[in-house]
């Protein structure tokens, strides 16, 4: 849990824990502070990297209509699988791509960035470098260059695949639209203080880089509400 607006971590947890005054008592794997260790492939919370991307491009509108029951689509004079839903979507506004998580939206709109506007927008959100939190062995992640993509990446990595991210990673991205597209850094203490209260040093928030305009924020953070309505997938 942390505060958008200036990256302050509020809470931090990882299970299963362990008693810091008998550590040597616990599994190594319990002693890892998992948030900031261990990689996966975020799926789905990744796809605002490609979503934020091509409202900041203005490749797309919000009530666009991007056809999802396409099977494959040719790139650089290609045809390229694109990859499946849990159920066929068919024809779907920008708005609904996102608040309905579609796959084959999500790598169309991959697709219309092209590698190296998609590359770097996910290195503007942070990944494929650590966050610079300070606390515990810290995991940059995976995002492999252009140049070491595959022919399907173009289509997966909007996709959250073909990418392995922190749990902190995902947070922080997430954090930056919520942040009006500006990413925070983020830290744990905001001030060190003597016993009767005085402040001795005190930690000013720290702004990484803008990822996205204002502008573009607003218009993700209203199609994300979405995933959370009646409509949407959670």
């Amino acid at each position: 849990v942390s505060e958008p607006s200036t990256g302050f971590i509020l809470g931090l947890g990882n299970y299963p824990d362990f008693d810091p005054n008998r550590f040597n008592e616990f599994a190594p794997g319990a002693l890892r502070n998992r948030a900031l260790a261990d990689v996966y492939e975020p799926g789905s919370t990744f796809k605002i990297v490609a979503a934020g991307a091509v409202l900041n491009e203005r490749l797309v509108g919000m009530d666009e209509i991007i056809d999802c029951s396409q099977v494959e689509a040719v790139h650089r004079g290609r045809k390229l699988n694109l990859p499946t839903d849990h159920h066929p979507l068919g024809k779907l506004t920008f708005r609904q791509v996102i608040s309905k998580s579609s796959n084959r939206g999500a790598a169309q709109l991959g697709l219309r960035l092209g590698e190296n506007r998609l590359y770097s927008y996910c290195k503007a959100f942070g990944f494929g470098e650590r966050t610079g939190f300070g606390i515990g062995a810290e995991n940059a992640g995976v995002l492999h260059r252009v140049k070491k993509w595959d022919s399907l990446t173009i289509t997966r990595l909007p996709t959250g695949y073909a990418v392995g991210a922190t749990p902190l990673q995902v947070h922080c991205a997430m954090g930056a639209v919520a942040n009006d597209g500006v990413l925070m850094k983020p830290q744990v203490v905001r001030r060190i203080y003597e016993t009767e209260g005085s402040t001795v040093v005190s930690f000013q928030p720290i702004a990484r880089r803008r990822t996205l305009s204002r502008h573009s924020c607003a218009m993700l953070t209203n199609a994300l509400a979405e995933v959370v309505s009646d409509q949407g997938t959670a």
